[in-house]
């Protein structure tokens, strides 16, 4: 302050901010250089105006949500909030919102601004549409953006815009929701090809539906909606087993129908067509179609390397002008020699004597890739496979390097099941029991007929010819022959 003209200034060496001290209560006081000097007060109350001296600033320095897929337009997000301390009341510390940069799109290629939208007096973040789509996103399923809160602040002149903003990030996580059913792959119709008589060591056919959604929601499961005799469903893996001891009948048709739901809770809705897929298992006589291959190897070793055995073989029909050939493994059975040195009753209470193991592998083949299959008959098969009648493999063997592990014996045709086979079958031992037993009732039932004709007759025949006849039929019978014996007893005296 100037004492000699009481001009109020502001000193050099301290600043003036509003926003720490807005209002000054100063008193002042005149005197003059009389004897004795008389003063006059005042009270001087100076207001610090408001500048845009201050950034918008946010309560926190990034903000995390979490949304639903597919949600429509308008669906609320996060709400945002930021504060000026420049005065309240003034353009200085009104504030607007905004979206700013995209840093991280998920793979899905749109801006932020694309996807969602803030309201500009209250912060809230909505959907812009319902464009966020799970599936379609990458693994991070996470978008990031900047929210920018800006001022309406002007320069001293109140008419010059002066602008602060400030600045913090949004992440958006985007969760699954059961939005996508199962769809069998490739194809909704399955038809496979098996021998009715010697059905196939594995699954005859696996049918594989997919679904798009994540972890539980993308879970599938398949049902039979209608049991089948002969075929069993694994609910988890889609593999169709023939049912232990199922009778399956050659040259026949069998249809399943194959249904499958995801692990949603609810499961995916409607169960569309796409969901819903049908098994045709067409069945042939074994000795139609297939060979047996005996190899020198383990069954293990045989299961872990059917794809292999497949290869090999298709490699050795393509090699002899079946470019589209495939061979396909039907069934392995295990084989057991028996040392005939060694007696049953060592076979029973030990299992270490000398055994040596063979695997018999039934195999078909089909020449193209046409629709019904085209098979290879039994005896083109044997034609390239074998040398000879004996079983003696051919060189598409022996000169095949790829058949070097599995120590092939021979190939065989396989043969028209017969009645002796048929008595070593559950249904043959049966009917054997049967009759045993049906002979031996019959025997015990003659048994009882001549007994009671001889025996509870005998009163009968007695009183109506005993007189005349010398008693009954078994009487007469005993008569005569005790008169012949008396009769040579008389001849041999004389």
């Amino acid at each position: 302050m100037d004492v000699t003209n009481g001009e109020i200034r502001i000193s050099d060496n301290n600043l003036l901010d509003r926003e720490k001290v807005g209002v000054y209560n100063l008193k002042m006081e005149a005197r003059d250089k009389g004897t004795p000097p008389r003063t006059a007060a005042a009270a001087v109350v100076i207001t610090i105006s408001d500048i845009n001296d201050n950034d918008p600033t946010f309560g926190e320095k990034s903000f995390t949500a979490s949304l639903l897929e597919n949600r429509p337009l308008g669906v609320s997000v996060v709400q945002v909030a930021a504060t000026d301390a420049d005065k309240p009341g003034n353009v200085n510390s009104e504030l607007v919102y905004e979206i700013g940069t995209t840093l991280a799109d998920a793979g899905g290629g749109k801006q932020a601004p694309a996807l969602f939208y803030i309201d500009s007096t209250d912060g809230t973040v909505r959907t812009q549409n319902n464009a966020l789509d799970y599936e379609t996103l990458d693994s991070t399923k996470t978008i990031i953006f900047e929210i920018i809160a800006k001022d309406k602040g002007v320069e001293k002149d109140l008419t010059t815009p002066l602008i602060r903003t400030g600045t913090t990030t949004l992440t958006v996580r985007i969760t699954d929701q059961n939005d996508n059913c199962p769809i069998f792959q490739p194809s909704l119709n399955y038809v496979e090809y098996i021998a009715a008589d010697i059905p196939p060591t594995g699954p005859v056919v696996t049918v594989l539906a997919t679904d798009k959604d994540s972890a539980g929601y993308g879970t599938v499961y398949y049902t039979m909606p209608q049991a089948s005799v002969e075929f069993q469903l694994e609910g988890l893996t889609g593999h169709i087993k023939v049912r232990p001891n199922a009778q399956l009948v050659a040259n026949q048709q069998y249809s399943l129908r194959i249904e499958a739901s995801d692990g949603g809770s609810p499961p995916c809705p409607n169960n569309p067509p796409e969901s819903q897929g049908s098994v045709t298992i067409n069945t042939f006589k074994s000795s139609d179609k297939l060979i047996k291959i005996k190899m020198a190897i383990s069954l293990d070793l045989a299961n872990a390397r059917k794809g292999d055995i497949e290869a090999a073989l298709t490699a050795a029909i393509q090699a002899r002008g079946f470019p589209n050939g495939k061979m396909s493994v039907h069934h392995i059975d295990r084989n057991v020699l028996v040392d005939p040195t060694v007696t049953a009753r060592r076979r029973r209470q030990t299992t270490t004597f000398n055994e040596e193991q063979t695997i018999t592998v039934y195999v078909s083949g089909i020449k193209d890739l046409s629709d019904p299959p085209n098979y290879f008959t039994k005896e083109e098969l044997l034609e390239i496979f074998r040398a000879d009648s004996s079983g003696t493999p051919s060189g598409a063997i022996s000169d095949n390097v790829n058949f070097k592990d599995f120590n092939v014996l021979s190939v065989e045709p396989v043969e028209d099941p017969s009645w002796t086979d048929f008595w070593t079958t559950a249904g043959g031992i049966a009917l054997i029991v049967f009759l045993v037993l049906l002979a031996i009732l019959l025997i015990i039932l003659l048994i009882i007929l001549i007994w009671y004709f001889c025996f509870k007759k005998k009163g009968n025949w007695g009183r109506q010819g005993e007189t005349e006849s010398g008693g009954s039929p078994c009487e007469r019978q005993s008569g005569k022959t005790d008169s012949k014996r008396t009769a040579k007893s008389e001849k041999a005296r004389r």
